[in-house]
């Protein structure tokens, strides 16, 4: 099992909060976005006055967005009353794939989160929930194992948890907002889930691996989707398979596992056809492309592409990584996360952003645009999601109201390259 070492080696520190204002409303602020009283800090996690874990969401119950955005690996704040998280900590023995250690952070995914929360918005008249930790990644891992993540620190344990405890918070009241459904039985017990979903935002740089085919080092293209499904199973119809964290979602009548994680009108396939909708800027028409999805349904095969891998491109028998998921998704796709018991769920998705979606060209004009129509897209794309999904827009209440403008354009491009590999190194982030 490879460690997931990660992403960018550009630092960008964070300076000492206020105790009295929030962190996140101010990035609001400071990225110029419209962030009106519908939306409100809903609890903190505070620490010697600093605000470190933040719950958002509606003012009032009756505009909550059936979704949950979590931000676990965007912090930049450093504080010196907890130590640096270590290597060498006998915590980080790796227990089945979700101890793997990194430091480092996934820069600037907070701030595509905040403009995702300001894009749900603006096009739906809803508020999404959002639990971020201001946190830098050496102080604190909230997507590993409460003993790899704080490394026994009493502080981080405690912020550890009430992150995790935040999300169980948003799920149970999306749950009393929109209800449950229930699907076909499975494993011998009918599955029931909220009627929501919960992405989990990450970013990946691929400088070890991913490589275009001229030889010069990345940037990867693709967002990696996760759905706890191993790349090595992405080769086969996953219709049999049980344990990806859309079980509940593929339970429901006329829904297939296959087609929602990879056919034409899956998550991946959606943002890739409104990040690319009439705009001429995008610097490469496969930036934003998802793996899995309609355009490239099997990432073990990407991976083994030599178009795309420089591993493969090299004759080396690894694969490039490709990330299924990690701690955050795969406890909180039941709602009892603690005990992971019962068939209440929800459903959760993984986001692993290429650095290109992130940085840009190095600019900050271009950065702040790459940032809005990131969000831009990933908006339509979950909301249009769980929209089908859950045909909450036949209910006058809870309509999403998208319009057409906003729907995704289903017409598949003909891009895939893919090979015969069906070898993937698993990873999480």
């Amino acid at each position: 099992m490879s460690l997931a070492i990660a992403c960018d080696s550009l630092e960008v520190e964070q300076p000492n909060f206020n105790p009295i204002s929030s962190p996140a409303l101010s990035s609001f602020s400071d990225l110029s976005l419209d962030a009106d009283d519908r939306l409100q800090v809903l609890e903190t996690f505070k620490h010697n006055g600093d605000i470190l874990v933040e719950l958002l969401g509606p003012r009032n119950i009756q505009n909550a967005a059936p979704l949950i955005i979590t931000v676990g690996h965007g912090g930049r704040y450093k504080p010196d009353y907890i130590p640096d998280r270590s290597r060498d900590s006998p915590h980080c023995l790796n227990k089945g794939g979700l101890s793997s250690f990194s430091t480092v952070s996934d820069l600037y995914t907070d701030e595509i989160g905040f403009r995702l929360v300001a894009k749900v918005m603006d096009k739906s008249q809803k508020v999404p929930y959002l639990i971020i930790t201001h946190f830098h990644r050496s102080k604190l891992d909230v997507n590993r194992l409460k003993d790899a993540a704080a490394q026994s620190n009493p502080i981080a344990e405690d912020a550890w948890f009430a992150y995790h405890d935040y999300i169980a918070s948003a799920q149970l009241k999306i749950k009393g907002k929109y209800g449950t459904v229930r699907g076909k039985i499975k494993r011998n017990e009918r599955v029931e889930g909220v009627k929501g979903l919960l992405i989990d935002l990450h970013g990946y740089a691929g400088k070890s691996d991913w490589q275009s085919e001229d030889g010069t080092i990345g940037p990867p293209p693709f967002i990696h989707w996760g759905y706890r499904i191993p790349g090595r199973f992405l080769n086969d119809n996953l219709n049999e398979f049980d344990n990806s964290t859309f079980v509940h979602a593929s339970s429901l009548d006329n829904q297939d596992l296959d087609s929602l994680i990879r056919g034409p009108m899956s998550i991946g396939s959606r943002f890739y056809a409104a990040f690319n909708k009439n705009d001429d800027s995008i610097s490469s028409e496969y930036l934003g492309a998802g793996i899995p999805s309609g355009e490239f349904p099997n990432p073990a095969s990407v991976a083994k592409d030599p178009h795309w891998c420089g591993l493969a491109r090299i004759g080396s028998t690894a694969s490039c990584r490709y990330f299924s998921g990690g701690y955050t998704m795969i406890q909180h796709e039941f709602l009892d996360w603690r005990a992971k018991i019962g068939q209440m769920r929800m459903n959760t998705v993984q986001a692993e952003l290429p650095k290109p979606l992130r940085f840009g060209n190095g600019t900050t004009e271009d950065r702040t645009m790459m940032h809005d129509q990131c969000a831009n897209a990933m908006s339509i794309a979950l909301l249009s999601f769980v929209n089908d999904l859950f045909k909450l827009n036949t209910d006058t209440d809870d309509q999403l109201s998208l319009d057409d403008s906003h729907q995704p354009n289903t017409d598949s491009k003909n891009v895939c390259r893919l090979g015969e590999g069906d070898r993937l190194l698993p990873g999480q982030h």
